[in-house]
């Protein structure tokens, strides 16, 4: 159960799973959970940090990246 910090509410999510790679367990675990709260924006996200990531949305599209 994530909670956004914008609203203080349960965080609504397109994405239902994030896979991130980086260079630690607990930076890939971060990553994800961050994945998550950004909604539409975590690709940019994660991109401008270099990040791989397989996001799957609720829908069943997996974006891939960097």
């Amino acid at each position: 159960h994530l909670i956004d910090p914008w609203t203080g509410a349960s965080a609504l999510s397109r994405w239902w799973d994030a896979s991130v790679l980086a260079a630690s367990a607990t930076g890939a675990n971060i990553a994800a959970t961050a994945a998550l709260i950004l909604d539409e924006r975590a690709p940019a996200w994660l991109a401008e940090r270099g990040l791989s990531a397989v996001l799957t949305a609720w829908t069943g599209l997996v974006q891939a990246g960097v």
